[in-house]
């Protein structure tokens, strides 16, 4: 599911895999939130953000389908 949430067994399991192949956990802003004060110090925080061509377009289905 979108936004799974990680169980410590998993991050474990991650992180062993990225400090072998010498690499760091990253996950987007809104996952690292979620993350216990422990993980968020070992894992990096990347913002993500959407951009569009055709922004007035996007903004008129958005407002077509409210």
């Amino acid at each position: 599911p979108d936004h799974a949430a990680f169980r410590d067994a998993d991050l474990r399991f991650l992180a062993e895999h990225a400090e072998r192949a010498h690499g760091r956990l990253i996950t987007t802003e809104k996952d690292w939130f979620r993350l216990s004060p422990e993980w968020r110090a070992r894992v990096v925080s990347w913002p993500v953000k959407a951009s569009f061509d055709d922004e007035a377009g996007f903004q008129r289905l958005l407002l077509g389908a409210l």
